[in-house]
């Protein structure tokens, strides 16, 4: 499965692919004689699913059990508050509406 972004700003766009591994920021030109600015990233690939994020869990897990930190980056409550955010900015889209966060916790 391939993801992109695409985001329009007033003086340009960033653009993001995941199969090419590719951040491209695009400075629109703000007069006929520029030229626009444009710069491609690559970040460095990270092992396992997500990008590396469930391995990113999986250590702070690990740090956590071990008492090494005390934060728990997969506690519920974060999973859920995540899971709400999605869902407002789905609704936001399908509604063309704000949509408070309070409106989904309730």
């Amino acid at each position: 499965m391939t993801r992109t972004i695409k985001i329009m700003c007033e003086d340009g766009e960033i653009r993001g692919d995941d199969a090419r591994n590719e951040i491209e920021i695009i400075r629109f030109a703000s007069s006929w004689h520029d030229v626009p600015y444009t710069k491609k990233y690559n970040p460095d690939l990270q092992a396992g699913f997500h990008g590396g994020g469930d391995s990113g869990i999986m250590d702070s897990f690990f740090e956590l059990m071990k008492g090494n930190s005390e934060e728990n980056l997969s506690a519920i409550d974060k999973s859920i508050e995540s899971h709400l955010m999605a869902m407002a900015a789905e609704k936001a889209r399908v509604e063309h509406r704000l949509v408070e966060m309070k409106e989904l916790r309730d």
